[in-house]
């Protein structure tokens, strides 16, 4: 067991990826570099990265690339799907050995957005700009990644089935042993939208943990389907700023045109004069400065006055970075780069607001049967309200008789959308807009037993509306489950409180330097500014009040308590979420010094529910807290074993692997989990390791049993993993959308609204798009 020392870099191996595939044929064993592979280790490991983009820097002299090195989260990126299959070769037995397999997830809008980055002659005017969590085209609309989780599904006479999902998109299901994305789940027609941009790739919200239910014959997914007001959107960030929230969309579009006529006027003035900046004597330049800069400050169309206060305050400080940019920067034509990035996010902001004008909070639950249309239900509350979602419904989960959904800790509002290459620009409007998350949590109990028939959208039938029970839990949440039995209609849930820890935010350049450490985590989330909480619940599903509550928390084990892991329950041949749980795996991030920034201490500086103090905060951060794995006993509420990493090593991605001859007891198995370290004590890019560590379940405090790695396997954040007992090819008949049916009327809307680039977008889709999905008469 490793113990605390002071100044441990965070890894800079996760800032690093290879992007190339492993087809898992010869040369694709994984090497055991420590320990020995259990022999009732069995089936297959699946694991999700986010990748980075195909235009993501490359580390030179190397097949790695850098997700993070343009800025952008390292959160966001393309998933990439990492198996292993443990004494197997696919299907094929190999005892002793672990073979690999990895497979970058081939969404429609993957594939597009290669066909622009590889091909920028033909496609390039088309490109998608990575924008803080998002990444988005004018002219195609916005990237599905696809890269949070899984959703196993075994449906009766049926090979296993799998799911790859995110929050900001339409889940697809791949073939589980050539991991190629076949089919999304549901028509484009199916969902609402949160914003209509009329593009090719809408943006729409569901969920990362959508439910599969085998039990008693049910045989249904549950997930949801949501769409935030403007004014809900906006919220946060303006609307407590302005005198008529009523007048909301009229006035941010008129102040965003303003802000977009002065950028695009600095832009074309210093376009004008770039031969001269680069030639020009000094003391000529400073006169070509200061009168583009004069030229800037009496603009005439940009006038403050007439708007908020907030927004006063947001143009003239843009502005004013602009003036002093213009004299301070050593070229002109890195000025005018950074401007034209600025453009696009203002720009978005327009698409954003022509989209939203019109859009209402809306909340559906939503049912699938794998094989039909999706079936829908509107949730209101018992005033008749609609259920409105703040921030986001990341998970959900269910019981025998209700299906219950939280408003959980993930935000995404205007802050996660800004990413600029100018510092000065990017913390300047981070302030202004930035806000703090939501340190309550709202839980929406759904009855489902029997739930009526619903509203089929794909039919254009009627609407259909179920009332729901709104309950209200101390402390933000990120993760939690229920157990499935709810008898005497109480619901336990347990959960893994965010306290003040926001990941919807990440350490940026302009955050550095916060240590000494030269390849600081740009990109990585940032650190919690409290202790993590875990909390046990027990609701009256019927009155919507909290019974009984139960929280604990540890000094070295509950700091930015992320991701879980538990066994299944065997029933027969298959595996079941548990009845009731007993034990459930969580692995912490730690606490670590290059990952507190001020910005984000003074963000939650007044948390609700502060425990540690933030002087000790402060001396908590500086000393460091190793990331870990630990068992909670939740029937004690009691953590009963747990595992320190070494200062310098990064564990995430805990998986739970039951032994070959379980009976499917909570401990009767294995853990595994991700690895990121450096052997280089300088921390160099180039040292950086990807391991794969297996625990047994009943003993991590003897830390792990077996090291994998393989020379192509490096992965930067990975998220959530799934395991399944068998793989085979994806069964002819199931369940199948063809793309290309899905996407023509609304490529063909789309390229109208521009002429001149109509051809490239019909071309694109046709030529780059369409071929890699079957037409489902083959499937």
């Amino acid at each position: 067991m490793s113990q605390l020392t002071q100044g441990a870099n965070f890894p800079s191996a996760i800032l690093t990826v290879n992007r190339h595939e492993v087809d898992g044929s010869n040369g694709s064993q994984m090497r055991i570099v420590d320990g020995k592979l259990p022999d009732d280790l069995q089936g297959h490991l699946f694991i999700l990265a986010a990748a980075g983009f195909a235009d993501s820097p490359s580390l030179p002299n190397t097949e790695l690339c850098l997700p993070s090195g343009d800025g952008t989260p390292l959160i966001s990126g393309d998933g990439l799907i990492v198996r292993l299959d443990f004494h197997k070769k696919g299907q094929e037995s190999q005892p002793g050995e672990v073979w690999l397999k990895t497979k970058l997830v081939g969404t429609p809008s993957y594939w597009a957005d290669k066909a622009t980055v590889e091909q920028p002659k033909k496609y390039g005017q088309l490109k998608f700009h990575s924008l803080g969590l998002a990444r988005l085209s004018e002219y195609l609309g916005v990237r599905n990644v696809c890269n949070t989780s899984w959703l196993g599904m075994k449906f009766p006479g049926q090979n296993q089935r799998l799911l790859v999902t995110l929050d900001a998109g339409r889940s697809h299901e791949i073939d589980t042993e050539s991991l190629e994305v076949v089919t999304p789940i549901g028509w484009n027609k199916e969902w609402i939208k949160q914003m209509e941009l009329k593009l090719p790739f809408p943006l729409l919200m569901s969920s990362a943990h959508p439910y599969f239910d085998p039990r008693k014959n049910k045989n249904e997914v549950f997930t949801v389907n949501y769409s935030k007001s403007l004014y809900t959107l906006l919220l946060p960030s303006l609307t407590h700023h302005l005198e008529k929230p009523e007048e909301i969309h009229s006035t941010a579009e008129k102040f965003l045109k303003e802000l977009e006529e002065m950028v695009q006027e600095a832009i074309r003035l210093i376009e004008n004069f770039l031969e001269c900046d680069r030639k020009a004597p000094w003391l000529i330049k400073k006169i070509v400065r200061t009168f583009i800069s004069t030229r800037v400050i009496f603009l005439k169309n940009f006038s403050l006055s007439r708007h908020p206060q907030k927004l006063k305050e947001i143009g003239g400080g843009a502005k004013q970075i602009i003036i002093d940019e213009l004299h301070d920067v050593e070229h002109l034509a890195n000025l005018k780069e950074e401007l034209e990035d600025f453009l696009q996010l203002i720009k978005l902001g327009l698409q954003v607001l022509t989209g939203a004008k019109d859009l209402q909070d809306v909340t559906y639950l939503v049912r699938w049967d794998g094989k039909g249309d999706l079936e829908r239900w509107k949730l209101v509350t018992d005033d008749g309200k609609p259920v409105v979602i703040q921030e986001t419904l990341h998970e959900i989960a269910v019981s025998e008789n209700y299906v219950v959904l939280m408003d959980t800790s993930l935000k995404i509002g205007i802050g996660q959308l800004i990413n600029l290459k100018n510092k000065k620009l990017d913390s300047f409007l981070r302030q202004k807009l930035g806000y703090a998350q939501c340190p309550d949590s709202y839980i929406y109990i759904v009855p489902r037993n029997p739930l009526p028939e619903g509203q089929y959208p794909a039919r254009n039938d009627e609407e259909k509306e179920i009332v729901v029970k709104k309950v209200k839990i101390e402390r933000e949440v990120f993760h939690f489950h229920v157990d499935y039995d709810d008898s005497h209609n109480q619901i336990t849930l347990h959960a893994a409180h965010a306290c003040a820890w926001d990941v919807g935010e990440w350490l940026r350049k302009e955050d550095n330097p916060l240590t000494s450490n030269p390849y600081p985590p740009i990109g990585m989330l940032i650190d919690g500014m409290d202790i993590g909480v875990m909390g046990r619940y027990v609701i009256d599903a019927e009155k919507g009040s909290v019974l009984d509550s139960h929280i604990i928390s540890d000094p070295d084990y509950t700091w930015a308590v992320a991701l879980y892991a538990y066994s299944d329950s065997k029933q027969g041949n298959d595996w079941w979420p548990p009845e009731k749980f007993e034990n459930i795996y969580w692995n912490s991030y730690g606490a670590w010094e290059d990952q507190l920034s001020d910005y984000i201490f003074n963000l939650y500086a007044n948390y609700k529910y502060r425990t540690k103090s933030l002087q000790q905060i402060k001396s908590i951060t500086k000393k460091g807290k190793p990331s870990n794995l630990f068992r909670l006993d939740v029937q004690q509420m009691r953590i009963c074993d747990r595992y320190q990493f070494d200062p310098g090593y990064y564990g995430n991605s805990p998986q739970f692997v039951p032994s070959a001859n379980s009976t499917g007891g909570s401990m009767d198995g294995y853990i595994t989990c991700t690895v990121n370290y450096n052997t280089d004590p300088s921390n160099s890019l180039e040292s950086g390791q990807s391991e794969i560590w297996i625990f047994d379940a009943k003993n991590l405090n003897h830390g792990p049993i077996c090291k994998l790695d393989h020379p192509k396997l490096k992965f930067p954040f990975t998220t959530h993993t799934t395991w399944l007992p068998q793989i085979a090819p994806r069964q002819p008949g199931l369940y199948c959308i063809s793309v290309k049916k899905d996407f023509e009327e609304m490529v063909e809307e789309a390229a109208k609204q521009f002429p001149k680039v109509e051809a490239k977008i019909k071309e694109l889709f046709e030529k780059e798009v369409y071929p890699h999905f079957p037409t489902c008469e083959e499937v």
